[in-house]
């Protein structure tokens, strides 16, 4: 999966409750909506979460790689 791949996942999942249902329900085919691939792993552990667990990572991901955040906190 690209960085760009997974910004567009993070955003979507971020902001959209339809595709974060879709992301829950069948990881690979909404990662596939954005021509990224999955690994085993990265699919089970979005099948063991909830949506707002799955928002919160999607958020906490976003916040980590903003590069403004990342300049504050050194």
């Amino acid at each position: 999966m690209t960085s760009e791949q997974m910004e567009q996942i993070i955003e979507r999942i971020d902001g959209d409750a339809d595709y974060r249902a879709r992301m829950l329900a069948d990881p690979a085919k909404a990662a596939a909506e954005v021509g990224a691939t999955l690994s085993d792993a990265e699919i089970a552990t979005i099948r063991g979460m909830t949506a707002d667990e799955l928002r919160a990572f999607a958020s906490e991901y976003r916040a980590s790689t903003d590069p403004s955040k990342r300049r504050a906190a050194c």
